[in-house]
């Protein structure tokens, strides 16, 4: 069984645990929103448009076979930006009205850029929720453990249970602590696209 001395040890642990997973909650109005990054629900095009003013024809970007090509290539971000930046050569090279291919460009790539950040941003909150459940369930373990060490009944476990509480408490823990770790990374997401959209927009409104 754990010493008095080891569960003081794991119980501050927790709590440093569920103070980190509080103050990320306080950042945000949102309880679904976990990254310490302020949540926008879409990149707007406004935020990263420098070129001239795009015609309403652009928002029918599909309807040309090679522009509609293009935007599923460059929005991915599998694409490093130089071989992107060849491919916005193309569009702007090719036959037709410059302007409106390239505004074309622009409006798909950005529609799909988005599509990919709310995919994103929903498995986040996906996330966020999971790791309340977690959150929850260390709490729970770790005050049964408190009252059982204290010589109080605690309804569904017995002080037998204890070696298995105290297991149970530093495995989630641990699982907890990978899961926020891999979180910080997956929170940078989103703000890397909307990056990637801005030097996108840029690059196309050079070629105007």
């Amino acid at each position: 069984m754990m010493s008095a001395a080891a569960f003081r040890r794991l119980a501050a642990a927790c709590l440093l645990v569920l103070a980190g997973t509080a103050a990320a909650a306080a950042a945000s109005t949102d309880p679904d929103w976990p990254c310490v990054q302020v949540r926008n629900p879409q990149i707007a095009a406004t935020a990263i448009w420098g070129g001239p003013e795009i015609p309403e024809a652009a928002k029918e970007w599909w309807t040309e076979p090679d522009v509609a090509d293009a935007v599923r290539t460059i929005a991915s971000r599998r694409i490093p930006i130089e071989e992107a930046e060849k491919i916005i050569d193309g569009i702007a090279k090719g036959e037709g009205d410059r302007t409106l291919r390239l505004s074309k460009l622009f409006v798909g790539m950005l529609e799909r850029v988005n599509v990919e950040r709310n995919r994103i941003m929903a498995g986040l909150g996906r996330y966020a929720r999971k790791q309340r459940a977690f959150a929850d369930r260390i709490e729970k373990v770790g005050d049964q453990i408190a009252l059982l060490k204290a010589g109080k009944t605690v309804e569904g476990v017995t002080t037998a249970d204890l070696p298995k509480l105290e297991e149970e408490m530093k495995w989630d823990i641990r699982v907890f602590d990978e899961r926020n770790q891999s979180l910080t990374y997956v929170c940078e997401s989103p703000g890397l696209l909307e990056q990637r959209a801005f030097e996108l927009a840029r690059l196309i409104a050079e070629r105007m």
